[in-house]
């Protein structure tokens, strides 16, 4: 008996460990900018596209609050608007959002 639970158990270990790789390839062969977040909004990873796009590197945003390196601003005037990451990336639904969200990069001059 105790057998058979180490073994479902180094199985069900295999498959999870399978799953995540396969999760982390796909990411990082995404050709768009995709970023991960945990529930509370910090980086968990990102892809190269979203390095680029964002002007850090990716050891530089893990663990960091989303807002802190994912600046958007208002088009126009670069007014700085806050992520409001619970009300809307956690239902995914960016066209809920009151303005027309731009991204600045981290190394741009105008960076507020």
């Amino acid at each position: 008996m105790a057998r058979e639970r180490i073994e479902e158990k180094a199985a069900a270990e295999s498959l999870l460990w399978e799953a995540k790789e396969r999760a982390e390839v796909t990411l990082h062969s995404i050709g768009d900018a995709v970023v991960t977040t945990d529930v509370s909004g910090r980086v968990t990873d990102i892809n190269s596209v979203a390095e680029s796009l964002m002007g850090y590197s990716r050891t530089e945003m893990l663990g960091k609050p989303l807002d802190t390196v994912f600046k958007i601003v208002r088009e126009g005037d670069h007014a700085r608007r806050r992520i409001p990451f619970n009300k809307y990336c956690r239902k995914a639904k960016l066209s809920d959002w009151p303005i027309t969200p731009y991204l600045l990069p981290h190394r741009e001059k105008n960076a507020p």
